[in-house]
């Protein structure tokens, strides 16, 4: 089939960002398993388990293209829509997982390399974690539950008791709130640990910006979902 121009530019944000990921990943396990044997720890197989997670991601996400997403939801196939549906809420739970767990990453390496040298750092931690976890928790048990049973949400032939989308949308606006705030918190942690250390100013840029990057591209699929799933209730 065809695909228009968002759908191509979808594809593209998707294959590049797979791509990077697996880079990434296999650089860092090269490091640690050649270049520094026997330095994996926590934040190694949490950030493998994410990557997992991420491929998942991508292949749901190409079949949501397949199927419709990137044309106006009026254009597209009404057999599709149930699928869409049912992709649209998958990718949502994965990339909650996916948002959740590469932060746990993040944050179960920033207390390996401070170790007790920074309590103010390791409580800013703590408090990440308390707060980024259950929300992350209680967000995947709404998607699951915002219809019952779970068939109503893409079948309408299906009698089905739904939470007001009204209502979720507040829920998962908040949520989304929350998650900006770990998000934030995420990024600057390091931030505070990189203006610490003994390094020219360049350097601090780059990786400030790299922490920057980061911070935005855990996002994006969540802003993608969101709209995907507006258009899905408002149809």
């Amino acid at each position: 089939m065809g695909y228009n121009s968002k759908q191509v530019t979808l594809l593209g944000v998707c294959g590049t960002g797979f791509g990077l990921s697996a880079i990434v990943v296999g650089l860092r396990f090269f490091v640690r398993t050649v270049l520094r044997p026997n330095t994996l720890g926590w934040d190694d197989w949490t950030m493998l388990f994410t990557f997992g997670v991420a491929v998942a991601g991508t292949a749901v996400e190409i079949l949501m293209v397949e199927y419709g997403v990137g044309q106006d939801m009026r254009d597209v196939n009404p057999e599709n829509i149930p699928m869409v549906a049912k992709l649209t809420l998958l990718n949502s739970i994965l990339s909650l997982v996916g948002t959740m767990t590469v932060k746990v990453s993040i944050c179960f390496f920033i207390l390996r390399i401070v170790h007790l040298s920074s309590r103010t750092v390791k409580w800013m931690v703590t408090i990440n974690l308390t707060v980024l976890v259950p929300v992350t928790v209680a967000t995947i048990i709404v998607d699951l539950i915002q219809c019952i049973p779970l068939d109503g949400y893409w079948d309408k032939s299906v009698q089905t008791k739904c939470i007001n989308p009204d209502t979720i949308n507040v829920l998962l606006k908040t949520s989304s709130g929350v998650g900006v705030a770990t998000d934030f918190l995420t990024a600057v942690i390091p931030m505070v640990i990189v203006y610490r250390l003994q390094m020219h100013r360049y350097q601090k840029r780059v990786v400030y910006g790299l922490l920057v990057l980061g911070f935005l591209r855990i996002n994006r699929q969540n802003r993608i979902n969101s709209m995907v799933a507006d258009r899905l209730h408002k149809r």
